[in-house]
């Protein structure tokens, strides 16, 4: 998937390079709930840290942040506590299978075509105010992580995957949006999709 749009941002011109993120990622079970937190903490203070040093070794990139399933959590999260001089960089999101999905969310845009009266499998967290505009979320409907039903209860052992083609294309049409020099950081978890 990452080679896919290194391929399409190397032809249109565009300088990328991939940047991994990485934390232990655990599986979202009933089970594993207190790990799973301390998992995505580790990883929002990791992407935070790599966002800075980002910035700081290449003032005059553009940084794309990409998450899926709880990588996308680690992403939504960060984006509510990256610092005011890092914000400026932060040019796209991608939030793919985003377990806090949120239907109700004017900052973000849609990819795909998600059921908007459910939400993701956490409940529903709008993105901060200072990303509209930037945040493409993916949630397909029937999508276990980000379609929950928000009046029932959640089976938290019968979560499934997205098939992998949708999200190839929604990298392909995100990096269609960029020009210049990108770094696009991919984000583990337990269904990584590197």
């Amino acid at each position: 998937l990452f080679q896919a749009l290194t391929t399409k941002l190397t032809a249109g011109g565009v300088t990328s390079s991939v940047t991994n993120v990485d934390y232990q990622a655990v599986p979202i079970a009933l089970t594993w709930l207190s790990f799973y937190r301390l998992s995505v903490d580790s990883g929002v203070s990791a992407t935070l840290a790599t966002i800075t040093a980002l910035r700081t070794a290449c003032p005059k990139s553009a940084i794309v942040l990409a998450g899926y399933s709880q990588g996308a959590q680690v992403v939504h999260e960060s984006l509510h506590m990256v610092g005011e001089t890092d914000r400026p960089f932060i040019t796209s999101v991608l939030l793919i299978a985003d377990p806090l999905f949120d239907p109700n969310d004017d900052s973000a845009s849609y990819v795909g075509a998600p059921d908007l009266g459910r939400e993701g499998v956490f409940g529903d967290y709008p993105v901060p105010s200072w990303a509209s505009g930037r945040v493409g979320t993916l949630c397909l409907t029937g999508d276990s992580v980000c379609q929950t039903d928000p009046s029932g209860s959640h089976d938290l052992d019968e979560l499934f995957l997205l098939d992998a083609n949708p999200l190839a294309a929604a990298w392909i049409e995100i990096s269609e949006l960029f020009t210049g020099s990108v770094h696009s950081s991919g984000y583990g978890s337990d269904h990584y999709m590197a």
